[in-house]
């Protein structure tokens, strides 16, 4: 159910992970909604580090999900569980959207070299985690339910493979309408002064 017209701040901590979808597809019209949120994750100066592929083929992404759990097989047994537990997500969402970083910024360091080339990696990588947070909260606004995910990075090689495609794979969102009773519920949260250090005058 669409949440109606809530404040931020609400949609953001009533937000739970779904990892268990209805067989049921997600509109276009509805996912291009979700993406155009993305596109206004915040920009490197300019430079939109992001590119999105987009897979509703139940065959793909089945095939993805076993691609998982093959190379959890090779892995120890903590990456292991996880790693399944996280193909196990993929396995029964209606739409993955795979988040790559183009390395725009990169491109444009490289001449600079050293600690500037390292700065560009890293305002890349908080701009994609803004722009894959715009479209889980978008995602919820309009009743869909999603899982990031970043373990599917651990399978980049092969995944990239199986999509025929040489970027850098930064994550995972997966999305779909919430299976009847399996919402999940939010961890409990420390409180605030606990974790945050005012400096004053």
């Amino acid at each position: 159910m669409t949440i109606a017209r809530k404040d931020i701040l609400t949609l953001i901590k009533q937000h739970v992970a779904i990892r268990q979808y209805q067989d049921r597809p997600v509109p276009r019209e509805i996912l291009d909604k979700i993406l155009d949120a993305g596109i206004w994750g915040p920009s490197v100066h300019g430079i939109q580090p992001w590119r999105f592929s987009v897979v509703t083929s139940a065959n793909i992404i089945k095939r993805l999900s076993q691609v998982m759990k093959q190379k959890s097989q090779k892995m120890h047994a903590g990456y292991n569980m996880v790693l399944r537990f996280s193909a196990e997500t993929i396995s029964n969402a209606p739409v993955l959207i795979l988040i790559y970083n183009n390395q725009d910024l990169q491109k444009f360091m490289k001449r600079m070299g050293g600690a500037y080339l390292r700065c560009a990696r890293i305002s890349e990588m908080q701009a994609l985690a803004g722009s894959i947070q715009n479209m889980v909260l978008a995602a919820d606004f309009l009743g869909v339910g999603s899982c990031w995910l970043t373990l599917p990075v651990f399978c980049r090689k092969e995944i990239n493979k199986m999509l025929k495609d040489r970027g850098e794979l930064a994550g995972v969102l997966t999305l779909g309408y919430a299976t009847a009773g399996r919402a999940g519920t939010r961890s409990k949260r420390r409180a605030i002064k606990s974790m945050v250090k005012f400096v004053e005058e």
